[in-house]
Formats: structure tokens, sequence, C-alpha cells
């Protein structure tokens, strides 16, 4: 069964289709700065209706290589495996190579050539996982971004339990200061690779980020910090326009099962 295609800016267009356990979306167009939002959009809504999902690249090209990256973000988005699944396949030649140019992508996200391929890689799991999760500005946010933790580690399989705890205490020392410090909603990402557990808390205060000095005993300001960096192999801030972005990276064991 066919729907009646989503317009997207620009003349992109998105259709989509039923296939057994999985929807088929076909994507017509350019992808742009520009037309990345409301596709993300489009994906985001159709993970989430069906769980699994093969895009058609057929007739897509890439006018902006980064923004490839819609792709694993907007399964991330929708908590991502083993709930929300997605393949890509079809490709010409020079948006295949684009596609396999971006490592953030390929690790995230199977390409394949054919739809037949891509329903069977479906039932593989892609080498990075990640997680993405809105948090408001409330006093129960740490205990949300706990439980967001610890239920991607018991769905990723991670048999790390000491990676595992870690992970929980990280997510909520820096949600706990996004709350009390940059006063604003934040958004968590979990990311699990082969050796490690990623996680970054992104607040929306511009102003003063945190320093290493900050992460020291004794500093009455960063005592959160100071748990963060016991327990990570490294731990940084990266700055935006409209905010900041602390993560932190734990040792992991083979993080997934």
């Amino acid at each position: 069964m066919s729907r009646e295609p989503h317009a997207l800016p620009e003349g992109m267009t998105v259709a989509a289709r039923e296939t057994g356990s999985a929807v088929v979306l076909t994507v017509d167009g350019d992808l742009t700065l520009r037309t990345v939002p409301r596709l993300r959009s489009v994906l985001e809504e159709h993970i989430a209706d069906r769980g699994r999902v093969l895009v058609d690249l057929s007739g897509l090209t890439i006018g902006f290589p980064s923004a490839v990256d819609v792709f694993p973000l907007a399964l991330a988005a929708q908590s991502g495996w083993p709930e929300a699944r997605m393949v890509l396949f079809g490709a010409r030649p020079a948006t295949a190579r684009a596609l396999c140019a971006a490592p953030y992508l390929t690790a995230a996200v199977h390409l394949a050539d054919t739809e037949v391929e891509a329903l069977r890689l479906l039932e593989l799991r892609p080498r990075r996982l990640s997680r993405r999760t809105e948090l408001d500005h409330e006093p129960d946010a740490a205990r949300w971004a706990r439980f967001v933790v610890e239920t991607a580690c018991r769905d990723w399989g991670v048999a790390d339990d000491d990676a595992a705890s870690s992970a929980q205490i990280v997510a909520s020392e820096l949600v706990t200061n996004t709350v009390v410090h940059a006063r604003t909603a934040c958004v968590l990402t979990l990311t699990s690779t082969p050796d490690s557990l990623r996680l970054g808390v992104r607040d929306y205060a511009p102003g003063s980020a945190p320093e290493s000095s900050d992460a020291l005993p004794g500093r009455a300001r960063g005592l959160g910090l100071v748990v963060v960096a016991g327990v990570s192999r490294a731990w940084g801030v990266t700055p935006h326009l409209d905010g900041k972005t602390v993560w932190a990276v734990i040792p992991c064991r083979g993080p997934a099962g």
C-alpha cells in the first residue's frame, strides 16, 4: 500500500509504501541544508510509526555532504536499535560514494544495493548504536537520565556492569549540572561503540563552560565533574552558539553483547 508523497522544500519528495514488516520510503531530490529539517521530521514520523524503515535513495542527490547524518540522527531520536531500525539502499554511484565517506553514518546505518538485501540487513545490528533523549528543565531530569541510560544498556546487551553503572552516574551528574547551572532543557545522547560508552549532554545556555580544573577535588562547583572525571577515560566541552555539550567517554569491555 502506498501513501501520498510528502512534499519537502526545493522539490524533494518522500513517498511511502508497505513491504512486509517494514515501510519503504522513496526519497527523490537534492539533500541540502534546507531539506534536512523536513526530511528528518518525515523519517522520524515513519520510524516512530513502524520502527523498521527502508530508504530508497535511487532518486537522491547530495548537495551538502554533511547532511547525510540526517539518517542516523533520525534513528537515534527514535530510540535506535533494537526498536528503531533503518537501512539505506539503491543509491547511485555518486550518492553511494558520499554515503560511504561519512563514517558516522556507515557505523550506525547499514547500506545495501537492493531492497531484498536491505530487508535482510534490517536484522543485523550496526556497529554504533545511539539513543537521543530530550529532557525538560525539572528536578526529576537526572532521574530520567539514569533511566534512559539503564534502559539503553539493557536493550543493547551491555555486558560490562561497571561501565553501565558508570554511564548512569555520568548521565545523572551532567544533567544535574545542566539543571542547576545552565537552567535550561537539555538533550542526552548515549552512544555505544566496540570499546566504550559515550555520553553527551547538550544545554542551551550560552556563556561560561566548565574547565578541566573544575574536575579537581575541592572545587565546590565541580563536585559532579570530579565524579565524571573519576569514571571516564576522557571528558570535555563542545561549545555551540546557543549553549554547549559536555561529554564523557567511559571505557567498556564489550559494551554490546
